[in-house]
C-alpha cells in the first residue's frame, strides 16, 4: 500500500478528526505509522474492526464505535511517534484534542495480497 496521511489543524476551537484511514483487508497486516507534531498539540489514534461498506454487515455511521489503540504511546499523546499494528484495523483516524498546532500521521501497510 502507498504512504496514506492525514492531518489536524488547530484544535483550541474544539476537537479536530482527520479523515478516515482505510487498510487493505486483503493484504497482509503489518501496518507502520508515524504521527509527527508540529507545535503545540495533543492528539490520540483511533481504530476500529467495523465497517460502513460491508456487503454482509455494514455497521451504520452512527453506530461505529472507534477505540483509542492500543499503544499508551499514541493515547493523549503530545510528541512525535511511531508504532506498528500488528493486525491491521479496518479504519484508522486522527483526534486532535487541544493545541493550536498540526498533527500528521502516516501509516504505511506492508505487503500485498497474497496469491
Amino acid at each position: 500500500m502507498r504512504p496514506i496521511t492525514v492531518v489536524t489543524i488547530d484544535a483550541t476551537s474544539g476537537v479536530q478528526e482527520s479523515d478516515w484511514v482505510c487498510f487493505d483487508s486483503y493484504a497482509q497486516a503489518p501496518v507502520a505509522v508515524q504521527v509527527t507534531v508540529y507545535g503545540t498539540a495533543t492528539y490520540t489514534l483511533y481504530a476500529t474492526l467495523q465497517d460502513p461498506n460491508d456487503p454482509i454487515d455494514p455497521t451504520p455511521l452512527g453506530a461505529m464505535v472507534w477505540l483509542p489503540v492500543n499503544n499508551g504511546f499514541l493515547i493523549n499523546a503530545t510528541t512525535t511517534q511511531q508504532a506498528n499494528f500488528i493486525a491491521a484495523p479496518r479504519y484508522a483516524k486522527l483526534v486532535q484534542t487541544n493545541g493550536n498546532g498540526v498533527v500528521q500521521a502516516t501509516f504505511i501497510q506492508y505487503g500485498s495480497v497474497p496469491y
